[in-house]
């Protein structure tokens, strides 16, 4: 699933939602800064999803008469986006971007569903850690003249592990996550808040 997929998937998630306003929330949202979108492939990749089953849709008339698709998840699409930001949050990428886009979806997930993702995600850095610091020290044995580049390779793992530590332990036991007035994916990045 692409980024913009699971972006538009997400937001149809919220509750049903007509296309057009799909690009009004990711213009509010600034979720091109992250994800990519064009206004032209929206529709494309609504009609997709519908083709795969994850939303479907229903014609309604609007104020002006005119018919207006409104769009609504289905319970295949919840299935596939909880196991697409699960997969998302559990496994460390070279970019951040698809970890934040797990993150601004975390409510979509069961507590314990972001507890397992999390611990899968610091589980394998720290396996990434000790895979650099092995290196390291193979290489400083050798007296390689480049052991001083595996620093950052020893230092981002390290840095990034401590925090999904964190989370998880702040997880409510067996209840899902509480919605606060807007959920994280409804929030706009903090470069777009007034």
């Amino acid at each position: 699933m692409t980024d913009a997929e699971l972006a538009i998937l997400s937001i149809i998630a919220e509750g049903p939602i007509h296309g057009y306003d799909v690009q009004t929330v990711i213009a509010e949202r600034g979720i091109r800064a992250w994800a990519q979108i064009g206004v032209s492939s929206i529709y494309y990749v609504l009609e997709k999803l519908e083709r795969q089953g994850l939303v479907e849709s229903t014609v309604t008339q609007g104020a002006d008469d005119t018919a207006r698709r409104q769009y609504r998840i289905t319970t295949a699409g919840i299935g596939v986006l909880q196991t697409a930001i699960a997969d998302l949050i559990g496994t460390p990428r070279e970019h951040a971007d698809e970890f934040e886009l797990g993150l601004a979806n975390l409510p979509t997930l069961r507590p314990d569903q972001v507890r397992t993702a999390l611990t899968a995600y610091r589980q394998e850095l720290a396996s990434r850690l000790a895979h650099a610091r092995e290196r390291s020290a193979a290489l400083q044995a050798a007296q390689a003249p480049f052991t001083s580049r595996l620093c950052s390779a020893t230092v981002l793992p390290c840095s990034k592990r401590s925090w999904p530590g964190s989370r998880v332990s702040s997880l409510p036991g067996k209840r899902r996550l509480r919605r606060t007035n807007r959920p994280p994916s409804r929030q706009k990045p903090a470069k777009y808040r007034a």
